[in-house]
């Protein structure tokens, strides 16, 4: 039996992941099956959930995970302890990373040898 998994890398270009949660704009979703990549696809975050819309606190970091809610495991390169503690609570699996490029990091979560870095969690910024 194949189980497959849908993963959201988050990223502002398409090409690297995120180091700060708060800054993504879109996640590429990678559907993996049988330790591979099966199909790739873009998800574009709400421009009001993100910390680069120039109106400084407010924002709602819970609005990113809405387009993604069909997924198993969001991929991130930091994020604060709080939205980290979201995530786990609306029932994600988590994984921060120092890989930069997501093409290896997905390569790597589909191999099983992407591993949660959890140093990469931190205090909120803003407080």
């Amino acid at each position: 039996m194949t189980t497959q998994q849908r993963v959201a890398f988050a990223t502002s270009n398409g090409k690297t992941i995120t180091k700060h949660f708060g800054h993504v704009k879109s996640f590429i979703v990678a559907e993996i099956a049988d330790l591979q990549e099966q199909r790739r696809y873009v998800v574009t975050v709400d421009r009001s959930a993100t910390h680069d819309r120039g109106e400084g606190r407010g924002h709602d970091h819970d609005a990113k995970l809405l387009p993604i809610e069909d997924c198993d495991t969001v991929v991130a390169g930091g994020m604060g302890t709080p939205m980290a503690a979201r995530v786990l609570d609306a029932g994600f699996n988590l994984v921060l990373t120092s890989e930069p490029d997501i093409d290896k990091a997905i390569a790597r979560f589909a191999d099983g040898t992407l591993q949660h870095e959890q140093e990469l969690a931190h205090a909120p910024r803003n407080q």
